[in-house]
């Protein structure tokens, strides 16, 4: 299995701190890491396909664009798909000049099932088939514009993948971060604003 981490904050900011604590733990998980973050309002990614090692302060250091108020990151263990780049989270796609990026931790089965319309797949994990999955929802159902309406619309949709599989996953569309993660007879969908009063939030998630 897989950690996954959603952090958002009012303020572009570098977070090396908070970062290189995440990333240090990459040295227990076997294929690789990922980290997202929106430098503007393009989405950047970092990937390896190996467990991150060496010198985490000359690593950021160096990363002279590492300001952003949303960040995600996935510490990889892989179920389904193979070692390489295109297995290797987070995620992203296009949807009405947005880029959505995503990270998500568990088995889903029968993925291939899924409804992926436009949104499809490069490689061969049952994660980024659950993420074009719902990318298509988004865009079939236009809840891009994250009313209240939209919000609840999406949290019955996820509550529909829970039936095959424990979901646990963050993604964000560079404006509102979003995290929902089941377990038992819980299921929790939250998300927070980059321009709201609340100073960070921060979920880790793992099995």
């Amino acid at each position: 299995m897989c950690e996954i981490k959603g952090m958002s904050f009012n303020f572009r900011e570098r977070q090396e701190f908070l970062i290189k604590k995440f990333l240090e733990r990459g040295v227990y998980y076997s294929n690789g890491w990922g980290l997202g973050f929106y430098p503007d309002a393009s989405f950047r990614s970092l990937e390896e396909t190996k467990p991150m090692k060496g010198s985490f302060d000359i690593f950021l250091k160096n990363l002279t664009i590492f300001r952003s108020q949303i960040f995600v990151g996935q510490l990889r263990n892989s179920t389904i798909g193979g070692t390489g780049h295109r297995n290797n989270h987070p995620f992203s796609r296009e949807l009405k000049g947005k880029e959505y990026v995503f990270v998500h931790n568990g088995t889903l089965y029968k993925y291939r099932d899924l409804e992926t319309g436009q949104f499809q797949p490069m490689g061969d994990t049952d994660s980024e088939y659950f993420f074009c999955h719902l990318m298509n929802h988004i865009a079939g159902k236009k809840c891009h514009m994250w009313t209240q309406r939209d919000f609840r619309r999406f949290s019955d949709f996820l509550l529909g993948i829970s039936i095959l599989c424990v979901v646990k996953c963050v993604f964000s569309d560079g404006e509102y971060l979003f995290t929902y993660y089941d377990k038992g007879e819980v299921y929790e969908l939250y998300y927070t604003n980059t321009v709201s009063e609340i100073t960070v939030t921060g979920s880790w998630m793992n099995s």
